[in-house]
């Protein structure tokens, strides 16, 4: 992301000094930004974006290209008024709630850019994703946005009520679901005594809802405090049979 920054800096001859002024922010700030020891909030990359006629997406990484293909003049990618309102509310998040967006967003466009399936097998099967990263059933694992791949499974009345899945890593949740079992997940939340996959203090679980606790089904395993840095995910409805994906 800063190496771009940097970059477009440089290729436009501007000195960081007058870089900064010219967006009216001191110079220690922008340094901080070119160097990553800063994160810069969404109006800066607006600013440069519209000051300059670079691309968002080449500033942040995205795109190699500075400008966008086809066009000769200058212009910086349009964004809705609601997008914007969204980047400007996600500034002022902490890390937990960053990361909880960052996820539902990877979901969404996961599910939203995955493959069609052949035209022969519309009515057959489905495409979930599938989180890289597992939920802890044990003493919880990190679960943070990084990537979800897409799996083809076979079209039935359970994968349908799915929206991502997630692979068990533990026992604490055993008889129920065991470790390396994929558990469906809906974005529903689950009700008292439902399980369902959260994220507390970036680790996931896969655990029961109680009374103020994560509860798992292996008593070995002590409750969980629950407090405000727990986002629900979902709720499980079930396992992925392995028979139901698709090679």
């Amino acid at each position: 992301m800063y190496k771009n920054l940097k970059a477009f800096r440089e290729s436009i001859g501007i000195t960081q000094k007058d870089f900064a002024a010219s967006l009216g922010i001191g110079l220690t700030t922008y340094n901080g930004y070119e160097t990553g020891a800063r994160d810069p909030k969404s109006d800066f990359w607006i600013a440069v974006a519209q000051k300059y006629g670079v691309t968002i997406d080449y500033l942040m990484g995205y795109s190699n290209d500075p400008h966008k293909t086809g066009v000769t003049e200058k212009i910086a990618p349009a964004y809705t008024a609601e997008a914007l309102s969204i980047a400007k509310k996600y500034d002022a998040l902490d890390e937990w709630g960053r990361d909880a967006v960052k996820g539902l967003v990877n979901i969404e466009y996961t599910r939203c850019t995955a493959p069609e399936p052949e035209e022969e097998q519309d009515d057959n099967c489905i495409y979930l994703p599938l989180s890289e990263q597992p939920a802890s059933a044990g003493t919880g694992t990190y679960l943070g946005p990084e990537a979800f791949t897409p799996i083809k499974v076979i079209a039935n009345d359970k994968t349908r009520r799915a929206d991502f899945c997630v692979r068990v890593q533990g026992d604490s949740m055993e008889p129920i679901y065991f470790d390396g079992d994929i558990v469906m997940i809906s974005k529903e939340r689950p009700g008292y005594n439902g399980i369902g996959l959260v994220t507390l203090d970036g680790c996931g679980y896969i655990k029961r809802l109680g009374m103020g606790v994560l509860e798992s089904e292996n008593k070995k395993y002590a409750p969980i405090p629950l407090d405000e840095s727990v986002v629900v995910n979902g709720r499980a409805v079930g396992i992925l049979h392995p028979d139901w994906i698709i090679k």
